[in-house]
């Protein structure tokens, strides 16, 4: 059995399934999806059974379930479902240095990119994965199709990424102290904070502005997965030609588009 773990079901469900199957399709095996909370159940009722667990991340928030499946001499596999975090897409070379120990139980470790990976190994002199792949951008292997009438017109996608300042699962305070722990911005947290904070009042009178601006053309907004709704759920009151979405595909999203407006999104990348 392999075990394919979900970290944020709206934005990667679509993607480990369509991952799910393929694995399926070459291997005799079974695959079970599962999100964090419930696969300490899996690991218990099925522990004669799994083979390997592909995990989205290696941080001290996986440690627990990371360390055990390795010292049951599962397979462990992570690919980053986050990918691009921190300073120029490499934050997961800050996270690899937070948790030097943990990578030793990794056997696998999957890239977006050959840069990731240059800076994740360098900051490992010693003990490193058994096999470091680069294997892109999972997320566009995915093609699902979202018909709904508003789709069918041309329309302005507005990609949004301000979780950090306004958390949606997470107070203010706790959300600061998480990136810390993960060392996304390492000393620079706090100025990185302040200046997306700026950036957001910015963002939002601006494009509420064009929206308004623009009666007839549609926007749609997609925040971040993890980021609070609230203040774009009120401009949806204001005005008639938005729509808000975070559970959709983005590449079909992408292709009925007029333009794509982000600012630090990784949207932006599947549009490029």
């Amino acid at each position: 059995m392999i075990i394919l773990l979900v970290d944020n079901k709206e934005r990667d469900l679509p993607a480990m399934v369509k991952l799910g199957e393929k694995i399926l399709s070459k291997y005799n095996t079974r695959v079970v999806i599962s999100n964090y909370h419930e696969v300490d159940d899996i690991f218990e009722i099925e522990r004669k059974n799994i083979t390997s667990v592909l995990f989205s991340y290696c941080k001290k928030d996986s440690k627990t379930r990371l360390v055990y499946a390795s010292k049951s001499k599962y397979k462990v596999v992570v690919y980053d479902q986050e990918g691009a975090n921190g300073f120029d897409c490499l934050g997961v070379a800050n996270v690899w240095k937070k948790n030097k120990q943990l990578i030793n139980y990794v056997d696998s470790y999957n890239f977006w990119g050959e840069k990731q990976k240059r800076a994740c190994l360098k900051t490992l002199k010693n003990k490193k994965p058994k096999r470091n792949n680069v294997i892109g951008y999972i997320r566009n292997e995915i093609n699902l199709q979202d018909k709904s009438e508003f789709f069918f017109k041309k329309y302005v996608i507005v990609c949004t990424n301000f979780a950090f300042v306004s958390p949606r699962y997470n107070t203010n305070e706790k959300e600061i102290e998480t990136v810390k722990r993960a060392n996304l911005y390492g000393k620079k947290t706090m100025k990185f904070y302040k200046e997306m904070k700026t950036r957001k009042i910015k963002f939002l009178h601006d494009i509420e502005k064009l929206i308004k601006n623009n009666k007839d053309i549609n926007f749609l907004i997609r925040p971040h997965p993890y980021e609070d709704q609230d203040e774009w759920i009120n401009l949806t009151q204001k005005c008639k030609n938005i729509k808000i979405t975070t559970n959709k595909n983005a590449l079909y999203q992408i292709s009925n588009a007029k333009c794509l407006l982000h600012i630090d999104s990784i949207t932006s990348l599947e549009a490029a």
